[in-house]
């Protein structure tokens, strides 16, 4: 291997002296000319200390982010590493039994009030992004220390962007939402049996392809850019029938519209759905190039995020068509290649449409509210609909430090059937940006609230650092984002060589965002060792956050000859992965942990049922830990289950029953289990299914499956089928439907999605458009075949 590799790695690393040196200097004027104590208090998160010693040679260095500009240098240059690496936080190597305790000394949970990571300025925000890219350029050789055709630090300190200031920067941002529609009416609910979305909290909707009120069922033609319609009909068993369609393509110009999913609020059909929008950048480089799309690697979405260079409505048209800009600098260096960092055309945004379907024969367009980035999650309560996006700062050369669309996340928002590109879009306002303590990269989470009965955006909310986990209650969002850090040791000295040791990890940071009524209001933010794996590693009860994680480093050392000019790299035997529950309470602060669970395995899938916690970890074989978390201080381990292949969703069916979904690992089909769960201290697999086939739309997405004890019912699509499956307690699991799908080269509907079971009343309809079978709910006798 090419040693000059490694070179390059310790080289990104580790800052040199001229540089630590001017940062110590401005860190110091920073702090001299500190603001009064009446504004903006600046960005420090709070880090618990930690209380055992070091071990030799070894100096921890936590990341920390601070408002100023040198600080957020410093910022970077540490955390670096995370670039190089893709690791994974841990902490030393446990023993066999589970340590369960305060948080580990080792590496300290960390927490801090949420006032101390609200954006002051705009200004500020640019500082950070830029001075962020301004160390990538100059750790991977793409540039000058400065961007090209962006202003300087040193500019900006003294002419940044105002405050509030539109796409123009003329005109003041509202803080609040506007093009605000008539109020309509919703109604409270139809009644009768029927089922709904398969959700993790209960009274806590989340959006699907699939919905019905109890009188109508609203369906997804597909969920890709053709074919892109919903389609209603009445849940009247063999009466049913189609009463109506709604084209997505009618709600903007770009024909490019994928919609994602949708809920429903009395009259009110919310339709999320996104799609590139051209938008006009011009390349500030300074010389002419030839750009190709770079493609985004997250959200399904092509080309990078570029920022609103105008208020919508014109297109970037093709590459030839886009012109540059004058050479800003006075720098020698040559333009940056296009295919470096990726010159955007095309804005990822996420729009939520208000549908009122009072009449489901003809559905009607009331308001369209629209936000930048691509779909993460949603959440519903009380009508009031919480979109998450993630956007993006891809290519620093569109940033304008007078143009906050150029570096800011935007919103809008059109009435009735105005296309969505022609929406007047606004930077969101400073006072709702928050920047996390710690990033890996310089995403937002963009978060809007609105309420579906008045057509209004009730508030918005932006953090700098992207998250990737949603977590909601009728109270709280939390929010959780991965972390990349690197310690590195002081060098020390072993025969010839000098020595640096350097150890990676990743941990979580968490945010808290306190709602009421669609107002929200960051609150606090804290730091776990480990990474989540879904939502469901994350439970609120009793004012308590329960987190399930995973915890690994890699370790390695240089060493170097001076002398000789010689220099290697050599990994090093760091603690084994292993898996840890932390409880923390609403500062976000750890008051007990269960630490050290299953070495060399990782989580596959967690659910918390008050007082218990479920978590199951795979290697090669499948152990079911049973957690007591009666004691927020002290999780303690109740039981582990060891039994082959693994489940990755834990759904509780019924008084001391908790069903698993999963795999087993020799076979690869789909794996039923039925857990035993009466006694905690000695939970057993009471039965055991495998399912001949090796995915399930299930697995991963708890929403495809519908498990409902009353009516017997556990029901998820497999390729070219739906099956419904029935359990009893002294014979196990039993087949009691099978839906099966014929695929005709023009039905690429059927592709599109494994299908939804739901009922209404006494009838069970399989959803799988263009095909809707409808049968008995008791028996499961066929009724009719509706084809759409």
């Amino acid at each position: 291997m090419n040693k000059n590799i490694f070179n390059e790695m310790r080289d990104q690393m580790k800052p040199n002296e001229q540089t630590m040196e001017e940062l110590r200097e401005k860190l110091t004027e920073s702090t001299a000319e500190a603001a009064p104590a009446d504004t903006t208090i600046p960005l420090v998160e709070k880090l618990a200390e930690p209380s055992a010693p070091e071990p030799p040679h070894k100096k921890t260095t936590w990341l920390r982010s601070y408002g100023a500009a040198a600080a957020a240098i410093l910022l970077v240059m540490i955390g670096v590493g995370a670039f190089a690496f893709n690791g994974i936080l841990n902490k030393p190597s446990q023993p066999d039994i589970p340590s369960s305790s305060s948080p580990s000394s080792e590496q300290p949970a960390s927490s801090g009030l949420i006032d101390e990571v609200v954006t002051s300025s705009y200004d500020e925000l640019f500082q950070t992004i830029q001075t962020f890219f301004t160390e990538q350029e100059q750790r991977y050789g793409l540039g000058t220390a400065v961007a090209q055709g962006v202003t300087t630090l040193e500019d900006n300190a003294t002419g940044g962007a105002k405050e509030g200031s539109s796409i123009d920067g003329s005109a003041t941002a509202p803080t609040g939402s506007s093009d605000i529609a008539s109020t309509a009416e919703s109604s409270a609910g139809l009644g009768g049996d029927y089922s709904q979305t398969n959700v993790q909290v209960e009274g806590i909707d989340e959006g699907d392809i699939v919905k019905t009120d109890g009188e109508y069922i609203y369906a997804f033609m597909s969920q890709n850019y053709d074919n892109n319609e919903i389609v209603i009909f009445s849940a009247q068993g063999a009466d049913s029938q189609e009463v109506g369609r709604i084209s997505l393509n009618d709600l903007a110009v770009d024909e490019y519209i994928r919609p994602i999913e949708m809920y429903i609020d009395g009259d009110t059909l919310a339709l999320i759905h996104e799609s590139n929008w051209p938008m006009p950048v011009e390349p500030l480089t300074g010389e002419p190039m030839t750009v190709e799309p770079m493609i985004n690697d997250g959200g399904g979405t092509s080309g990078s995020e570029p920022a609103a260079g105008s208020a919508g409505g014109t297109s970037a048209g093709t590459a030839e068509e886009v012109g540059t800009a004058p050479d800003t600098t006075t720098s020698s260096e040559p333009a940056i290649d296009s295919m470096s960092i990726g010159l955007p055309y095309y804005s990822s945004q996420t729009a939520i449409s208000l549908i009122d379907i009072a009449d489901p024969t003809q559905p009607i367009l009331r308001q369209t509210f629209n936000q930048s980035g691509y779909y993460t999650s949603s959440r519903m309560s009380d009508g009031i609909v919480y979109l998450l996006t993630n956007y993006g700062i891809y290519d620093y050369r569109i940033m304008d430090s007078e143009q906050p669309l150029t570096f800011v996340p935007w919103y809008g928002s059109v009435a009735g059937t105005e296309a969505i590109e022609e929406a007047k879009i606004l930077p969101l306002p400073v006072e709702d940006i928050s920047i996390l303590p710690e990033f890996s990269y310089p995403n937002y989470s963009v978060i809007c609230s609105i309420d579906l009965a008045s057509n209004k955006r009730v508030d918005q909310q932006t953090v700098l650092g992207g998250t990737e986990t949603t977590y909601m209650t009728d109270e709280d969002l939390y929010l959780g984002s991965s972390v990349y850090e690197v310690e590195t040791s002081e060098p020390y000295q072993e025969s010839v060589y000098t020595i640096t040791e350097y150890t990676n990890r990743t941990s979580t940071q968490l945010i808290r965002i306190a709602l009421d009524t669609g107002a929200m209001t960051p609150e606090s933010q804290g730091k776990i060792p480990g990474i989540l794996l879904n939502q469901f590693s994350l439970d609120e009860y009793q004012d308590h956050l329960r987190a399930a994680v995973t915890v690994n480093e890699y370790s390695y050392k240089v060493l170097v000859d001076a002398k000789m000019g010689v220099e290697s790299t050599q990994s090093m035997e760091g603690p084994p992965q292993t898996n840890a529950l932390f409880v923390l309470d609403k500062d976000l602060v750890a008051v007990g942990s269960l630490e050290g669970l299953a070495e060399e395995q990782r989580i596959y899938s967690a659910r918390f049922m008050g007082d218990v916690g479920y978590v199951v970890t795979f290697r090669q074989i499948d152990p079911l830990y049973a957690i007591d978390l009666s004691d927020p201080s002290n999780p303690t381990l109740m039981s582990a289950l060891k039994i082959p292949g693994f489940s990755t969703y834990l759904h509780p069916y019924s008084e001391g029953r908790l069903l698993g979904l999963g795999q087993d690992d020799v076979t690869g089909n789909i794996k039923l289990s039925m857990f035993d769960t009466s006694d905690p201290y000695n939970v057993t697999e009471r039965f055991t299914l495998q399912v001949p086939g090796g995915w399930s739309e299930a697995l991963y997405n708890h929403k495809a499956a519908i498990v409902n004890f009353e009516h017997n019912l556990i029901g998820f699509g497999v390729d070219q089928a739906y099956l419904v499956y029935g359990y009893d307690d002294e014979s196990g699991f039993s087949l009691r439907l099978q839906v099966d799908y014929t695929l005709e080269d023009n039905e690429i509907y059927k592709w599109m999605y494994q299908g939804r079971g739901l009922y209404v009343g006494s009838e069970f309809y399989v959803v799988r458009p263009p095909d809707v079978d409808i049968y008995t709910l008791d028996s499961l006798e066929a009724i009719k075949a509706l084809d759409l």
